[in-house]
């Protein structure tokens, strides 16, 4: 457009005969309005220097001002008289008129852009000469439109041609009278095995045959209505197969004449795509359903199995060798496992090799494909006949190669390596009849699934063995534990029957003692001396201690021997706190030592082994006893718990146990020892609360003490409730 824009100036300057024509065009570019010098022209740019100085002012400054109504877009000005600009006119030659320099801008009727046209001219401007300058302007107006139609139409050829030369159909061109094809694509060209210029020496029967409107009749059928379509038609090769198509003819009026526009589509190309379709999707299919079988199975002939009978379904022949131990150290071999070839087929082969398949030995390193595949781990593809025959097969000559090639009838083989603990175990190796392809990605995709399968199998397979093992040496130490239980136990059992029997034996001379020391003491048997009082008072109180040990030893090992034979009914906790108190009222007396006990009403019955829990009460009510100073108080107490429980709290005002060892005194043979001394003589062995511990526990229950130094301590234990356990039952 640039040239354009210089030849109709030049020749608006050559018809007017003006020093200096402008063109100015004003347009918008990305919102951005725009307008600048685009050529200029005339008598006085015949020197360089000049034209330089005006080009370049005219490039900064074009001359007129950015709101000129006539560079407004929608402006309805035409034409503007105004003297000319100083700078402008300072690179002029001084004016001999004294009106000096003129301009005469004139707007032209452009199809897009505004463009003007501005003359600069010495002196008035008369009419006679503004006439000829409008008639310069029309003129450049109509190149201006001209050029811009030309452009046009050259476009709209250079798409057309592009349409048709990268169009993926056929599109040829025919004369509907002679029948002539005028034009044709590369398509077209490629389908029909034809020369361009061979091609446009043609009738349209010589490339297109209908099987009802052949021949002289093909013309008439294609124009017999204005679209006509059809696909049960053949475009014609040079050489080969026709190729089915299916054609649209279109007729088109041009101006100078009609044409008939035809586009044939391949259906060959259709129906090979539509296969390949059909063929993945089958692939995708059997891939998706192999995957689920293998991943259900943990057997290794199982596993070759099935992914020999998945990939026969699509097909395919598959063999596959597996791995076998080497002769005499000789390293890896690998045999044939499984094969999906016909049985006649195979016979042939081995007929023509010499050998039953069932005898091959493959050495990876004398088969480079076997080699290479299984030590790179990759799929394979050989579209070769001798290279696998040789590796698989075992035939080593050519003559072989060929025979077993024509024998199976293939050209491609693929080659994928089987994997297990992280090394080849085996080759698939596929192969497909004729017509039918091999795809290397879903071979490869076979075959991982099948050593994901594999490796399962084997990790299966460990682990049966470990767990085996696992089970022989959990049931063997478990029969071990269970005699070491059972002796320990017995041991158990005889310990206790020892304490008891020890207890009861001690206990009996033990009574005879204190019974003679009392005797003695009463001056029953004749009159003691004091000295002689003193030493069987001693022998008294040690004697009443060693009972009190002898009788919590008793305890012990009552409770250790009946633990396990707890009856549980439902019984008065109240009555059962009265006898408790009851048993120690002697003692109670003795010391002037009194017993509250504080019931809320109504209290239900409590639930558990009536015996047990009195021997608890008795505990904690000795221990009670045993650290309360003279005169002091006792304070029982029962009540409702939360959850169906029965509450029950012992209190006393001795001297209270230190916080570091209230953690610890249910423990066995625990004592606090001296912190807190017994407020009486005597002592225990530690026994008394490990036994309240495991009674109030068996009963489900729970025992707490709370206690502060100088203000004595408090024990509290829970039992289950009548209505708890007719809750639970229910």
């Amino acid at each position: 457009m640039q040239r354009a824009y210089r030849e109709i100036v030049r020749d608006a300057a050559r018809l007017s005969g003006a020093p200096l024509v402008q063109m100015v065009t004003c347009g918008e570019f990305r919102g951005v309005r725009r307008c600048g010098t685009v050529a200029i022209e005339g008598g006085f740019l015949s020197s360089r220097p000049v034209r330089e100085a005006i080009e370049k002012l005219l490039a900064t400054a074009p001359g007129f001002a950015a709101d000129d109504p006539l560079l407004a877009l929608q402006g309805a000005a035409t034409r503007s008289m105004a003297r000319c600009e100083a700078p402008l006119a300072a690179l002029l030659p001084p004016s001999a008129d004294r009106l000096g320099w003129r301009s005469a801008a004139f707007r032209l009727q452009a199809p897009r852009d505004v463009v003007v046209l501005r003359f600069v001219l010495q002196g008035p401007l008369r009419a006679a000469g503004i006439k000829t300058l409008e008639a310069v302007v029309r003129l450049a107006a109509s190149r201006l439109e001209a050029e811009d139609w030309r452009r046009v139409a050259v476009g709209r050829s250079a798409a057309y041609r592009a349409f048709m030369e990268h169009a993926g159909e056929a599109i040829f061109v025919v004369d509907p009278i002679t029948g002539r094809i005028l034009d044709g694509n590369a398509t077209l060209l490629a389908l029909t095995d034809r020369r361009d210029r061979d091609l446009r020496r043609l009738t349209v029967d010589r490339i297109v045959d209908h099987p009802v409107h052949g021949g002289p009749r093909l013309l008439r059928w294609l124009s017999s209505a204005p679209v006509v379509r059809d696909s049960d038609v053949q475009l014609l090769r040079w050489r080969g197969d026709p190729v089915p198509v299916a054609l649209t003819a279109t007729r088109i009026e041009l101006p100078d004449r009609p044409v008939l526009h035809v586009i044939a589509h391949d259906l060959a190309r259709e129906r090979r795509a539509l296969a390949d379709l059909r063929e993945a999707k089958d692939t995708l299919s059997a891939l998706t359903l192999s995957g689920a079988r293998l991943m259900e199975l943990h057997d290794e002939e199982a596993i070759i199995g099935t992914l020999a009978r998945e990939l026969s379904r699509l097909g395919l022949h598959v063999g596959i060798l597996g791995e076998v131990p080497g002769e005499d150290g000789e390293g890896r071999r690998f045999r044939w496992r499984l094969h999906s070839f016909p049985a006649d087929l195979m016979r042939s082969v081995e007929a023509e090799l010499g050998f039953s398949l069932s005898e091959l030995r493959i050495d990876p390193d004398e088969s480079p494909l076997v080699k290479r595949c299984l030590d790179e781990g990759v799929t394979l593809t050989s579209d070769r006949v001798r290279a696998p025959v040789h590796d698989l097969l075992g035939g080593t000559t050519p003559s072989q190669a060929r025979a077993i090639g024509r024998i199976f009838g293939f050209r491609r083989v693929v080659l994928a390596p089987l994997r297990a603990a992280g090394r080849s175990i085996g080759l698939l190796a596929v192969t497909a009849p004729a017509g039918r392809r091999s795809d290397p990605q879903a071979i490869d995709a076979f075959a991982l699934q099948a050593s994901i399968a594999l490796e399962k199998a084997r990790l299966f397979g460990a682990l049966r063995e470990e767990r085996a093992h696992l089970e022989y040496e959990v049931d063997r130490r478990t029969r071990e534990l269970q005699a070491a239980v059972r002796a320990l136990e017995e041991t158990d059992r005889k310990k206790d029957n020892f304490l008891a029997n020890i207890s009861h034996e001690l206990r009996t001379p033990l009574v005879t003692v204190l019974g003679y020391a009392d005797l003695l003491l009463g001056e029953r048997l004749g009159p003691v001396e004091p000295r002689q009082r003193a030493a069987l008072s001693v022998v008294l109180s040690s004697g009443k201690r060693l009972r009190g040990f002898i009788d919590e030893l008793l305890d012990f090992s009552r409770h250790e021997l009946t633990r396990e034979a707890l009856r549980f009914e439902p019984f008065d906790l109240v009555e059962a706190l009265q006898q408790a108190v009851t048993g120690f009222a002697p003692r109670f007396a003795e010391r002037r030592i009194r017993v509250r006990i504080r019931a809320s009403h109504p209290l239900p019955r409590a639930f558990g082994d009536r015996d047990r829990i009195l021997q608890v009460l008795q505990n904690l009510i000795s221990n009670a006893e045993r650290y309360s100073p003279e005169g002091a108080s006792i304070r029982l107490a029962t009540a409702r718990a939360p959850g169906g429980w029965l509450s029950v709290a012992v209190a006393d005002r001795g001297p209270g146990i230190p916080g570091e060892h209230l953690d610890l005194i249910f423990d066995r043979l625990y004592q606090v020892g001296d912190a807190t001394p017994a407020v009486r003589q005597g002592g225990s062995l530690g026994l008394g609360l490990a036994i309240v511990k495991a009674i109030v526990e068996a009963h489900g229950g729970s025992v707490a003490v709370r206690s502060h130094v100088g203000r004595g301590a408090s024990f509290r234990f829970t039992l289950p409730s009548e209505e708890r356990a007719d809750m639970l039952s229910g």
